[in-house]
């Protein structure tokens, strides 16, 4: 009996459906010969492990140091500007982070509005993030 493209194709995809089966079974089953079961993880479960995860990775960071450069190139109807700053960030377990300016040069409205004004703000939302009291929430009726 001659084979014919179809049929060889057919034959294929057959034998593909049926290794997928036997690749794809859960793994919810028992394994032969361990005796060991493995049950997915609920989502509180995998919830706890990331938080346990964070928690461990807070405990080892002690302090760590870098530099940012923010630049900005501004080309529109109120003329071209640019500006860069340079700035150093510490961190400082549990709850400090700080920043240094190093240097700053190009447009002042730039450094003082737009840069100044960025590092304050995460500087507010690293403050807010590790604030242990947080203010009660108002409530209207």
């Amino acid at each position: 009996m001659a084979s014919t493209p179809g049929s060889i194709a057919a034959q294929s995809l057959g034998l593909l459906c049926v290794s997928l089966v036997f690749i794809g079974e859960p793994s919810t089953h028992a394994q032969q010969g361990t005796g060991t079961t493995h049950v997915p993880l609920t989502v509180e479960q995998v919830v706890k492990n990331v938080e346990q995860s964070n928690r461990g990775r807070s405990r080892a960071l002690h302090r760590v140091e870098g530099m940012r450069v923010y630049r900005l190139k501004y080309h529109g109807p109120l003329g071209d500007r640019d500006a860069e700053i340079v700035v150093k960030v510490a961190y400082q377990a549990p709850a400090e982070k700080q920043f240094t300016v190093i240097s700053q040069s190009g447009s002042k409205f730039i450094n003082d509005r737009i840069f100044k004004k960025l590092l304050e703000g995460e500087q507010e939302a690293f403050r807010l993030e590790n604030q242990d009291d947080l203010p009660p929430v108002l409530v209207r009726s």
